[in-house]
Parts: structure tokens; C-alpha cells; sequence
């Protein structure tokens, strides 16, 4: 504004109006307060772009240069015109895709000119045509004024909330009135929101995980297309769709990733590949953000053009850009990746990985590709990442136990010793085998019982493998067999994505929610996506659990109070053959059942109860006894605690032994060493 505004241009508009009453005043007065304005005006109205021309044809053509206005700018929210496979289907590098476009209704005011009565007649408008909407569009409408507490809360858990505009917003008089009129639309599937009446009367916005730019752009131009065709959006030729702020003219559209792309942000050419592109890369928290912690190297990558090239071009921008720059970014991924990882060598590592990858084998396996294109570094990040690691290996699929045999075949005999690979492996899942009468009817030792075994589906990639598509197409299938299941196994499932405030406290109330993985599934890859295509599936009586695509895509769980161990067993059985007998696990003789961590292979299995043995874990022979019967024994808080206070003196107790034999086997392992222990308490 001060670029353009002389004191000549100023005399020429200061005392026109338009017929809804916008003055030059109105128009400049965010950047006069404000000095530190980047643009420093606003439209009060459609009028104002013709009345005060002089002042704001030089700003849109500096702004938007090198666009011309007598060019004129031409729509296109034609879908099946974006050419855009999606870049990252494995999800190791795109977090999640946004485009978002800015619109008016014809026939009113722009937000800092409209009267209360207008924007309360544009709120009741829009609503009549989101409760038109169907299909993945359907969903649901929150006026501000006048939300409760709960529903605040929740749209801010799914960061759909916006707030009062700032003071350049305020200072254009956007505010108005606030919060009056204004509201958030999301669908149900929480992938389409509208903002309305906040910058500008709408802000329609296609979101969701992952990379299928094509996808959300679709979205966007069905809804979008359907909004026009009802209500009629403000538009000129030489302005395309107007907005109050110069900046969003045109298209109104922001086409975002977020990325992480550590390798090619700090390749020298980078600013150059952007401008080339028409992109422009920011921190995730904002411009002028950096992203530290888990998300350095994370890049807001989005397109830098919106006036003169239409809405399937700012889209095509966005993705070509990241297209290249996702190119340089594998490329460097892959020769870092040829190089032995020297931090192995360190002193304080002591991995398996460590031990069993010498310069040899890395050599020999390092350019090996499964057939779903898993490397030798995706198996070995997690241990490389962190050198504190006990295994440091993590199977990507199926195949990487046979392409990298040569690594991975060493660590499972010496983690599962003294089991060799050419025995093979037995499973049984028959309760009848085992010989398990109640330990401790009454109650005065034993105070509950926990068997889980984790799983995975034949014909899919391990968790540190799956792609989104897997991922989601897993929990779809295991969803279905669950709301199968019936008698006492009958129950409910919880997606985690678009969990509610009151569900979240009560799974945790019942220790039942599960968490992002730790440091070490995320450097192996388990945790890309987040939450999505995660949940958690409890029966009705809480007996029965299932977690679907944590560590491992089924952790089947059965637990109840008390000692009845063949109980909790037999329970198990039922469920896991059924889902084994609906959708099929993957398995290997040699392996037993597979997981993405190889000290899960064989029954995957982990049987056990929390105890009170004050005295027999003070026995002199307590770790000659566990280890006698092949059981573990911790505090109940997990590896490494000590239980204290109350709980002095319990201990957690489970079987040690996974792979080369049975389940069963484990079952019964587990028993026998309890019931060993609670003969010398007693005694």
C-alpha cells in the first residue's frame, strides 16, 4: 500500500463510496494501523476493486506478478484434469495433503463490510445447502456463538477451530461482532470442512492423511461445484473469485503437503526447484516456522501462484513440485543408504544388529530389494537411529526374511536360542491341552490374568511396510470380522481417528487406549500415518481386546480378574482361530507367525499374571527358579520397574519362550512357574 498510495492517488479516491458505503478509508485502514502490513488493504466489497482501481490494479499486478489483469483469469475445478498418481503410497515421506480455496457469495458485501444482518442470512444459506450434502460430503454444522465447552474441545483436538481474526484482520473490520455468524462444517469422515465467515464468508477446505493429492482435489471440486451451483460465488473476469484480501484473488486456493524432506531442503539448489515449480516451502507451525523435534526436516510445501492460472493448475504446481523434490529426496536416501552405518561401532551399542552386521554382510545385502521394494536400511533404521537399541531390526515383509536371511537369521536364533530355524515351528491353539486348574480360587494371590498373541494378515506388508491403502484396507477387513463375532466375544470398535473426548477418557479409564509407538517403531516406520487406520475393539464385558495396526496389524488380547488362567486361554483360542479361519495369518514353518519384530516370530505370544510373592521373589534361588521354568518375572509398570507402595511385592509374570514351540507350550510354561512360586509363598 505504501508502494502505490501517494498523496495525488489519495486526493483522486478519498471521498468516493461505493453504494454499500466502502470508502478508500475503509479499504486502507488495516494497513495504517498496522504498519508492518505486507499488503495493507482490504475489499469491503465487489465495487471497491472498480471504484479504488488506481490503488488496487498496482497492488494485484505486484502481488500476482507477472499476471496482467486485461489477461483475465480462467477457472477450472475440473478434477480429471490434475495428472496426479499418488507420490507416496508407502507414506514414508508425505504426512498429510490440504487444499483449501476462499469464496463470496454474489449479492453481499465482503466480510469487512457486511452488516450483522447479512452474515447471519449467508450463515442460514450455507447451512440449508450443507444439510443438502451426501454421501462422504454429509456431516454436521457448529455455530460458534453459543458452543459448549465439549464441542470447543473437540474441534480443537481436530484442529478445526479457528479463532477471532487477528489485528490485521481486526483492524479490516472482519471481526465484526464476533463470534455471531460464524461456524465450522466438517463431514463425518472429518476429510471436508467449510470455516465460515471467518477471513472470508467461506473457507472450503478437502483434507486428509497421506499423499493422494488427486483424491482431496476431487473432494474439494465436488463440494465446491455443488456450493456455486446453489448459492453463486462473487466473480470477475480480469479478478477471478474475489475475496476481501488481494492476496486470495483468482483461485483463492492453497494446495499444501506435509513432507518430510531433510535431504533435499538442504540441497543447494532448493530455493531455485521452488521458484522453478511455483512452490513455496515454510515450517508446518506457520511461515517463518522451523520444524525441530520429530518433525525437523518437515516441510508446509504449497503453491506460490493463484491469480491467472486456474485451480487444476495451482494443483498441478503444487504436485510437480513435490514430485521433484520427493526425487531428490530418494535420491539422497538411497546412496546415504550404501554406506555402512560407522555409529554401530561405537563403544556403548549393544544390538544384535551390531553384533551380527558386519561391513561383510552389509556389503553383500545393501542393494537387495524385497518385491515391494523394501531395502536392507528400511530393517535396519530403527537400530542405526538408535544405537540404545536391544535387537535394532525390524522385518519391512514377508520377503525380508528371506532376501536379508543372511542378518536376520542370526538375530532370531540368538534372541530365541537355543531354537534353530531348521526345526521348525508348531502352533496350537486347542485350551484342552492345557492343564491349568485355578492356582488361587481365592483370590489371595493372583489378581489378574492378561494372554495376548500379536498377528498379521497373509498377503500384505508388515506394519513397518504398510502402505496407507494396506493399512486401511486391513482394518476394514478386520473390523468386519469383529462386528462378527458374537456371544461373549460380541463388542464394539473404536476407530482412533476422529475419536471423541468422552470414548478417549473412558479407554483410558480402562487401560485399554494404545499410544503412538516410541521413538523405536517410529524410526522403523510402524507409526506413519498416525492415527489413521488404528483402533481398538473391546467386547462387552472387557474381557476380550484387540488392537488393530499398532506394533503389530492384530494384537488379540484376553485378560480377566482373578487366576483362572485356562479361562482366559480357551477365550483366546476361540477369537484368534476365528479371525485365523476368516482372513488368514501369515506364517512360516521355519518362522512360526510373523511380525515386523523378530522377537514376536513364532506364537507371538505373551501369557501372564500379576502376582503378590513378597516372599518367594526374596528366595535366594527366585531367578534360578524363573529361568527353570522358562518364565520372566518384572513390576507390574513394565520392563525395568519395581512395584512399591501397595503394590510391593507384586510381580508381573510371563512366559520367556515365543518361538519353536507352541502356544500351548507357553501357556503351560507360565502356569507351571506360578504355580512353583506360589508354593513357596505359601510355604
Amino acid at each position: 500500500m505504501k508502494k502505490y498510495l501517494t498523496e495525488e492517488m489519495f486526493n483522486e479516491l478519498k471521498d468516493k463510496k461505493t453504494e454499500l458505503g466502502v470508502t478508500l478509508s475503509d479499504c486502507i485502514n488495516s494497513g495504517v494501523e498496522n504498519l508492518d502490513s505486507g499488503t495493507g488493504i482490504y475489499a469491503g466489497d465487489e465495487e471497491s476493486y472498480k471504484l479504488f482501481a488506481p490503488l488496487f490494479d498496482k497492488i494485484i499486478e505486484d502481488y500476482h506478478a507477472p499476471y496482467k489483469l486485461e489477461q483475465k483469469h480462467t477457472s477450472d475445478m475440473n478434477p480429471e484434469k490434475v495428472e496426479a498418481p499418488d507420490l507416496d503410497p508407502e507414506g514414508s515421506f508425505i504426512r498429510s495433503t490440504r487444499i483449501r480455496v476462499a469464496r463470496n457469495l454474489k449479492g453481499y458485501a465482503l466480510t469487512p463490510a457486511l452488516s450483522k444482518k447479512a452474515r447471519l442470512e449467508i450463515e442460514e444459506k450455507v447451512k440449508n445447502v450443507f444439510e443438502s450434502l451426501t454421501g462422504d460430503l454429509a456431516g454436521k454444522y457448529h455455530p460458534l456463538d453459543g458452543m459448549t465447552e465439549e464441542t470447543r474441545q473437540q474441534l480443537v483436538n481436530d484442529h478445526f477451530l479457528f479463532k477471532k481474526g487477528d489485528r490485521f484482520l481486526e483492524a479490516a473490520g472482519v471481526n465484526k461482532l464476533w463470534p455471531e455468524g460464524r461456524g465450522i462444517f466438517h463431514n463425518n469422515d472429518k476429510t471436508f470442512l467449510v470455516w465460515v465467515n471467518e477471513e472470508d464468508q467461506l473457507r472450503i477446505i478437502s483434507m486428509e492423511m497421506g499423499s493422494d493429492i488427486g483424491s482431496v482435489f476431487k473432494r474439494l471440486c465436488t463440494a465446491v461445484n455443488e456450493i456455486d451451483k446453489q448459492l453463486g460465488f462473487q466473480h470477475t473476469e480480469e479478478h477471478g473469485y474475489l475475496s476481501s484480501c488481494p492476496t486470495n484473488l483468482g483461485t483463492g486456493m492453497r494446495a499444501s503437503v506435509h513432507v518430510k524432506i531433510p535431504h533435499a531442503s538442504a540441497h543447494p539448489d532448493f530455493q531455485k526447484i521452488c521458484d522453478e515449480f511455483h512452490i513455496q516451502a515454510r515450517g508446518i507451525h506457520g511461515e517463518h516456522s522451523v520444524s525441530t523435534g520429530a518433525d525437523a526436516g518437515v516441510f508446509d510445501i504449497s503453491n506460490k501462484r493463484r491469480l491467472g492460472l486456474s485451480e487444476v493448475q495451482c494443483v498441478q504446481d503444487m504436485y510437480n513440485g513435490v514430485k521433484k523434490l520427493l526425487e531428490i529426496e530418494r535420491a539422497a536416501i538411497e546412496e546415504a543408504h550404501l554406506k555402512f552405518p560407522e555409529d554401530l561401532k561405537k563403544p556403548e551399542v549393544k544390538s544384535l544388529l551390531k553384533k551380527y552386521l558386519t561391513e561383510d554382510v552389509f556389503n553383500s545385502l545393501k542393494e537387495k530389494k524385497t518385491s515391494r521394494g523394501a531395502g536392507l536400511y528400511d530393517c535396519i533404521n530403527s537400530g542405526v537411529v538408535n544405537l540404545d537399541s536391544g535387537t535394532g531390526v525390524y522385518a519391512a515383509d514377508e520377503e525380508c526374511y528371506e532376501v536379508f536371511g543372511e542378518l536376520f537369521d542370526k538375530i532370531i536364533e540368538d534372541y530365541h536360542a537355543p531354537y534353530k530355524l531348521e526345526e521348525n515351528h508348531k502352533s496350537d491353539m486347542d485350551p484342552e491341552k492345557v492343564d491349568a486348574p485355578n492356582l488361587d480360587a481365592e483370590g489371595a494371590f493372583i489378581r489378574s490374568t492378561r494372554i495376548r498373541v500379536a498377528r498379521n494378515l497373509k498377503g500384505y506388508a508388515l506394519t513397518p511396510g504398510l502402505t496407507r491403502k494396506e493399512r486401511v484396507d486391513v482394518e476394514s477387513k478386520v473390523v468386519g470380522v469383529l462386528n462378527s463375532l458374537t456371544g461373549d466375544l460380541a463388542g464394539k470398535y473404536y476407530p482412533l481417528s476422529g475419536m471423541d473426548e468422552a470414548t478417549r477418557q473412558q479407554l483410558v479409564d480402562d487401560h485399554f487406549l494404545f499410544k503412538k509407538g516410541d521413538r523405536f517403531l517410529e524410526a522403523a516406520g510402524v507409526n506413519k500415518m498416525w492415527p489413521e487406520g488404528r483402533g481398538i475393539f473391546h467386547n462387552n464385558d472387557k474381557t476380550f481386546l484387540v488392537w488393530v495396526n499398532e506394533e503389530d496389524q492384530l494384537r488379540i488380547i484376553s485378560m480377566e480378574m482373578g487366576s483362572d488362567i485356562g479361562s482366559v486361554f480357551s477365550r483366546l483360542c476361540r477369537a484368534v482361530n476365528e479371525i485365523d479361519k476368516q482372513l488368514g495369518f501369515a506364517h512360516k514353518e521355519t518362522h512360526g507367525y510373523l511380525s515386523g519384530c523378530p522377537t514376536n516370530l513364532g506364537t507371538g505370544m505373551r501369557a501372564s499374571v500379576h502376582v503378590k510373592i513378597p516372599k518367594a521373589s526374596e528366595h535366594p534361588d527366585f531367578q534360578k527358579i524363573c529361568d527353570e521354568f522358562h518364565i520372566q518375572a518384572r513390576g507390574i509398570h513394565g520392563e525395568h520397574s519395581v512395584s512399591t507402595g501397595e503394590d510391593a511385592g507384586v510381580f508381573d509374570i510371563s512366559n520367556k519362550r515365543r518361538l519353536g514351540l507352541s502356544e500351548v507350550q507357553c501357556v503351560q510354561d507360565m502356569y507351571n512357574g506360578v504355580k512353583k512360586l506360589l508354593e513357596i509363598e505359601k510355604a
